[in-house]
């Protein structure tokens, strides 16, 4: 019941986002499609970053349940790099442009980490 409702949920959200009056010009089917594609990276991106953490947390811990902790917490920090893509009225682009950048290179350092954990394993150490 929950996973199909987190379905229905992720295709129908954008469209009520649409509904509501924003920056998006509809009049140019560009703009229509790439702010849906970017809704829909947000949406997805979501889901399956607490997928990932739910079943490390499933997993009640040890090596395998770590590496997937971390691989979900870096996709969450990537998934914050690209919403702050976005971009917010108080800070100038570049300001923006630098904190995603910081993200990005946070979320590939704890993937990284996982990935050394994972390795770890199957090597035997």
């Amino acid at each position: 019941m929950t996973k199909t409702a987190i379905i229905i949920l992720s295709l129908f959200l954008p469209g009520v986002l649409f509904a509501q009056e924003s920056f998006v010009d509809y009049s140019d089917t560009y703009s229509i499609l790439n702010m849906y594609s970017f809704l829909s990276v947000i949406i997805i991106g979501g889901i399956t970053s607490i997928i990932v953490l739910v079943n490390a947390r499933k997993m009640s811990g040890g090596i395998f349940g770590d590496a997937l902790g971390y691989f979900g917490v870096g996709m969450l920090v990537m998934l914050a790099g690209i919403t702050v893509s976005l971009g917010v009225a108080i800070f100038s682009k570049e300001t923006i442009g630098i904190i995603g950048n910081m993200f990005y290179i946070i979320g590939y350092i704890l993937m990284a980490i996982a990935a050394d954990k994972i390795r770890g394993i199957i090597q035997g150490k």
